[in-house]
């Protein structure tokens, strides 16, 4: 990004600083835009976008926004799980079911977008498999959420990817219980990446915007929130009359295994 800089003049009144809540406090704060994922750039005028998250995400703004140039400040950013899932799987796939749709969790490389049928977020997933005319879906590449859209649509038969994050795959039934005994009046608000013993003890399931909705639109003044820990930035600077209780320290800022699939 240093050399766009040295070898282009750029008016500073012309730059777009985008962020994800999965970011350290000092990025939050300096950044003007805070968003979950790109949509935001298509709304906004500036032509240069400075993206401060993970790859995937960064293809994204682009794939949405192909006439504006995006720049990362961390090329090293990634996200472990947008890899895991193979080309190769999904054709072979195709070859076994003719219906066969391929439906891709936003959180995937490019390459996996482009030899999808679909792209969904957390939020819509559901909503989308349930409408799509297609009998047979591979949900890529996250088992967990593939296994909770395969709950609330029955009807389809859902083949599962290997995919997962470790961000959420380290939260423990263990902590989970330890926290609600010392929390036992507090709501547990947690994402569908999550494994299916930690959803099945929750009082509400949703993606990060819902989670956060969930909590802006609640009574209730206490929660266990099982998701990145980034959400609780703007739970605390929207919610201040909340409480926010974790089970243990969920960060994509701590080191991720990079994970790569078959």
């Amino acid at each position: 990004m240093g050399d766009f800089f040295e070898n282009n003049f750029v008016n500073p009144a012309s730059i777009a600083v985008i962020h994800t809540v999965f970011n350290v406090v000092t990025v939050l704060l300096l950044a003007p835009f805070t968003r979950f994922i790109a949509r935001l750039a298509e709304k906004i005028p500036e032509k240069l976008i400075v993206f401060c998250g993970v790859g995937f995400m960064a293809e994204s703004v682009k794939i949405i926004n192909p006439e504006k140039t995006v720049l990362v400040p961390d090329t090293t950013a990634d996200c472990a799980m947008a890899h895991m899932a193979s080309v190769k799987k999904i054709k072979e796939l195709r070859k076994k079911y003719d219906d066969l749709a391929v439906v891709c969790y936003i959180n995937s490389t490019a390459e996996l977008k482009c030899n999808s049928d679909i792209c969904v977020t957390s939020s819509n997933a559901v909503k989308i498999v349930k409408n799509l005319p297609n009998k047979n879906i591979f949900f890529i590449p996250d088992k967990n959420l593939g296994g909770y859209v395969a709950e609330q649509v029955p009807e389809k038969n859902i083949i599962l990817n290997d995919g997962y994050c470790p961000i959420h795959a380290s939260l423990t039934v263990e902590s989970l219980k330890k926290t609600i005994k010392e929390h036992p009046n507090a709501k547990i608000l947690t994402h569908p990446e999550c494994e299916r013993e930690i959803l099945e003890l929750s009082d509400y399931i949703g993606s990060t915007a819902d989670i956060l909705k969930y909590a802006s639109e609640s009574e209730h003044g206490e929660f266990i929130i099982c998701t990145e820990d980034g959400v609780g930035y703007p739970l605390k600077k929207n919610l201040p009359r909340i409480h926010i209780f974790r089970c243990h320290k969920l960060s994509c800022l701590i080191p991720c295994p990079r994970t790569r699939g078959p």
